[in-house]
């Protein structure tokens, strides 16, 4: 009887390790490009999004989704920083 509710109530918790630690990297990366852009700091932006683009260049080739949707993923982080360069452009021109 034991052994049958341990095999009914067994499953595979790797996923919430992957799902904790995709959103901890990406919480640190998004901090850190905010940080970055209050104090300044180009050199703290730039960390941020390397740490954003290493996360998302890691899932693009891990993830089995359609081809459309790699390419908006791909637009998206190219406009990602786009909009981090327009708008802290002003701040650092100086």
């Amino acid at each position: 009887m034991i052994y049958c509710l341990k095999e009914y109530l067994s499953f595979d918790m790797e996923w919430l390790g992957f799902f904790v630690l995709n959103f901890y990297v990406l919480g640190f990366g998004i901090s850190a490009m905010i940080l970055g852009n209050k104090s300044n700091n180009v050199f703290y932006m730039i960390y941020g999004l390397f740490l954003v683009c290493a996360l998302l260049w890691m899932r693009y080739f891990d993830m089995d989704l359609a081809f459309w949707f790699k390419g908006l993923l791909f637009m998206g982080v190219g406009l990602m920083f786009f909009l981090i360069h327009y708008l802290s452009a002003d701040e650092f021109e100086s």
